[in-house]
């Protein structure tokens, strides 16, 4: 393929803070068009680095899914989660609403380790995608045409500015408006962290950029997971769930989405060479947000699975709120199922078995 795409363009970071970003995409996106045009949908480097990206997602599979520990852990997740819903099941057909069985839920945890989508879900659109990361105005167009399980081998041509000149994606993420994030955000986060909860966002989107959109709020880079030149693991929500939620199993895990791709993080996709996990993700699902009318709400309702909507983080947080207070009330009316008691509960019944 010859020459890096941005070879003599000149655009490391001080130089390219010196125009507006909508010029520097000016400048990138021919040569992007460029790159892809040619090379072949088989070229070497775009196979080698799909075989790269692919092995990371399978050694995520494997020191997840045939750990014996972490299996036991995850399925303690769920045992405690049907203990609740047990529980919860016995209460008069009128009380038996989404936030009161997300508060019976929590009750056998000690806290919410909360995982989230990006795209949407914080912000109020997505038209950024092409119009500011490099490479998307040309490479969006590729996936449509080949199907998104042609992600690990189209990502090639991202991965490679990503690799040279992660400031350009930084740069669309630092500039985006306050306007262009659902409101509640921060209230959000700071309700999170006075109650000692775990945040962090697993997305499709680049990390570069979601960590820089995200800064201002707080964030960490190390809560954030998301795709790196030879690792995009974040693509399954579901995988990176678990392999996350298992090293804490005390945190109910969360889930806050808006479509339908964030069904994901309920299932594992197809992945080379791997059969499949006798785990249900959905079972280690303690709570679902789906953004009202979108995607993921048609997802979990087509599943079965209980939510509760939202337009903005202020509900969210309100729900929240809510459900931890009526939480800490169902373990003093059943102590059975605090913590420690539900844990034991779980760990014997799986003995017996």
């Amino acid at each position: 393929m010859g020459e890096h795409p941005l070879e003599g363009l000149g655009l490391d970071e001080a130089q390219a803070q010196l125009v507006p970003h909508s010029v520097v995409m000016g400048l990138v996106n021919p040569r992007v068009l460029e790159h892809i045009n040619a090379s072949g949908e088989d070229d070497p480097a775009l196979v080698e680095r799909e075989a790269i990206l692919y092995a990371g997602i399978k050694d995520l599979y494997t020191s997840t899914f045939d750990n014996p520990e972490v299996k036991s852990r995850l399925t303690d997740i769920a045992g405690r989660i049907r203990l609740a819903d047990n529980k919860f099941f016995s209460l008069p057909a009128g009380q038996q609403t989404a936030k009161e069985r997300f508060a019976y839920r929590l009750a056998a945890f000690e806290g919410i380790g909360a995982y989230s989508d990006f795209d949407i879900t914080w912000t109020t659109h997505s038209e950024y995608n092409e119009a500011s990361l490099p490479g998307s105005r040309h490479i969006e167009p590729l996936l449509a045409q080949h199907g998104r399980e042609s992600f690990p081998r189209i990502f090639h041509y991202w991965a490679t500015l990503l690799e040279t000149h992660p400031h350009l994606f930084e740069r669309p993420g630092k500039e985006l408006r306050p306007e262009d994030f659902r409101p509640g955000i921060k209230e959000f986060i700071e309700f999170m962290r006075s109650q000692g909860h775990d945040l962090r966002i697993i997305s499709a989107s680049f990390k570069a950029f979601v960590a820089a959109a995200t800064q201002r709020f707080g964030m960490q880079p190390q809560n954030i997971h998301a795709c790196e030149p030879l690792d995009i693991t974040s693509t399954q929500k579901g995988l990176k769930l678990a392999s996350i939620a298992h090293q804490d199993p005390s945190k109910l895990p969360v889930i806050i989405g808006d479509g339908p791709t964030d069904a994901r993080f309920l299932e594992l996709d197809d992945i080379p060479g791997i059969e499949g996990v006798d785990l249900n993700l959905k079972s280690i699902i303690g709570m679902a947000f789906a953004l009202k009318g979108a995607g993921l709400e048609k997802e979990l309702q087509a599943r079965g699975v209980p939510y509760i909507s939202y337009t903005d983080f202020h509900e969210i947080r309100e729900a929240l709120e809510y459900i931890c207070a009526r939480a800490a009330q169902i373990r003093l009316e059943h102590p059975e199922l605090a913590y420690a008691n539900a844990k034991a509960e779980v760990s014997s019944r799986r003995n017996i078995v």
